[in-house]
C-alpha cells in the first residue's frame, strides 16, 4: 500500500450555487464551514437521531451531539426548508415519545406535561387553547370560594 505524502485537506470554495458560511462547532471550539448540503445532512441526522435514540427527549441534546448552538440551528432552519421540515418532524416525534412515557408510567398528563407538550404537537396546543377558553374571563376582583370538606375520622368503639 502506498503511503500518502500529503495530508488530506478540505477545500471550501464559495460558489454562487452553494454559499458557504462559518459556524462555531461547540465540540471542537473551531469555526467550521457549512453549506446547503451540510444542512441537509444535518436534517437527515436529526431524523435518524430522534427515531433511533431511546434517550432522545429534547432538541438541546441533538444540538450538543452535533456541536452547534441553538441560535445557529434555528437560523439554519429559517434558511433550509429541509432542515425546517426535519425540525417539525423531530418535535412531533419527541412529543409522541413524551406522551407515550406519560401513559406507560401512569403519570397524570394534565399536571406533568400538559404545559410542555403544546410546544411539540399542534394537537396538544389546540387542546390547551380549548381548555383555556372553557374557563372564561375572570375579573381580578372576583372572589373564588373554596370549600374543603372536613376529614372524617373513624371513631373507635
Amino acid at each position: 500500500m502506498a503511503k500518502r505524502t500529503k495530508p488530506i485537506t478540505k477545500k471550501f470554495n464559495a460558489s454562487k450555487n452553494q454559499p458557504w458560511e462559518e459556524y462555531l462547532n461547540t465540540i471542537s471550539l473551531k469555526m467550521e464551514p457549512s453549506n446547503d448540503a451540510h444542512k441537509e445532512r444535518l436534517a437527515w441526522k436529526l431524523i435518524t437521531w430522534v427515531k433511533e435514540d431511546p434517550d432522545a427527549f429534547c432538541l438541546e441534546q441533538f444540538y450538543n451531539l452535533v456541536g452547534i448552538c441553538s441560535d445557529t440551528y434555528h437560523r439554519w432552519c429559517r434558511k433550509s426548508k429541509k432542515l425546517e421540515a426535519a425540525h417539525k418532524f423531530a418535535l412531533n416525534e419527541l412529543g409522541i415519545k413524551r406522551e407515550r412515557i406519560c401513559i406507560e408510567k401512569n403519570l397524570n398528563v394534565n399536571h406533568v406535561t400538559a404545559f410542555v407538550l403544546p410546544h411539540y404537537h399542534k394537537r396538544w396546543s389546540d387542546a390547551l387553547e380549548w381548555r383555556s377558553s372553557l374557563k372564561g374571563d375572570r375579573s381580578e376582583g372576583e372572589k373564588i370560594e373554596v370549600i374543603i370538606p372536613p376529614i372524617m375520622v373513624k371513631k373507635e368503639e
